[in-house]
């Protein structure tokens, strides 16, 4: 092999680690292990393969104050899987942000991507964080066609987060988001180990009903223990002997 070609092949070795591409799903960095870049601003450090969508200004889930950007950064502090997690804060204010990257979709599929994440708000502005699938795979994460997961507001530990829904198109957008109720002074997410899956694959092998076996019905003949004459005389004798019923008056 040439030396033109080894080095080709290095640098492509390379460039799948900087982005670290996995086999969860398809996710580019998942866990945030494979590097950051900065967008924009020196306070927005994004994870290689994930761009931060973030409203700023008025917006109708901002009702107490305006919106402002988040702060993103890695972190070494609280992590669940490898050296690094991603921490996104608002200081004093209110944040209404999602990261975001596209994937490849089969149409009428359906995809369950998670995370997990942690949440710190004090004192509390009710800090929710929550991912969401855009099924179309287009357009603003913000917009109606953006499908949430159930939020989690439960804080100082770590839970996942999911969500479920349908591809529309050949693509696919998912998300992590955070929306603060209240501008306290620290609303801070920790994300990490998120999954992109098929949700839509064969249901579970139906469980074996027992065998019934069924009986012969019994024959009835004159004198035989289902003899017709035999059942008019236990009728008509239950029916002597039965004790008066007393209607109320």
């Amino acid at each position: 092999m040439s030396r033109i070609k080894i080095a080709c092949l290095l640098a492509l070795c390379l460039a799948l680690l900087a982005v670290g591409v996995s086999a969860q799903g398809g996710l580019v960095n998942p866990s945030f292990e494979g590097g950051w870049h900065i967008q924009g601003r020196p306070e927005k450090e994004i994870p290689n393969g994930w761009t931060l969508a973030d409203v700023e200004g008025s917006h109708p889930w901002c009702p107490t104050a305006p919106c402002h950007a988040p702060e993103v950064k890695p972190n070494e502090e609280f992590v669940t899987d490898g050296r690094y997690s991603m921490r996104t804060f608002t200081t004093f204010s209110h944040g209404l942000y999602a990261i975001w990257q596209e994937q490849p979709a089969e149409p009428g599929a359906w995809y369950t991507f998670s995370c997990k994440v942690r949440i710190d708000s004090n004192p509390s502005g009710q800090l929710a964080g929550y991912v969401g699938i855009q099924p179309w795979g287009n357009g603003n994460v913000f917009e109606r066609q953006m499908i949430w997961g159930k939020e989690e507001q439960r804080q100082l530990a770590w839970y996942t987060v999911s969500v479920t829904a349908p591809a529309y198109g050949s693509k696919i957008v998912v998300a992590m988001g955070g929306n603060n109720r209240w501008a306290t002074k620290d609303n801070t997410l920790w994300w990490d180990q998120c999954t992109l899956t098929r949700a839509d694959g064969p249901g579970p092998e139906p469980t074996p009903q027992p065998t019934v076996t069924p009986q012969p019905c019994p024959t009835c003949v004159p004198g035989g223990s289902c003899d017709l004459e035999k059942i008019k005389k236990i009728v008509e004798r239950a029916l002597i002997e039965r004790p008066p019923v007393l209607w109320p008056r």
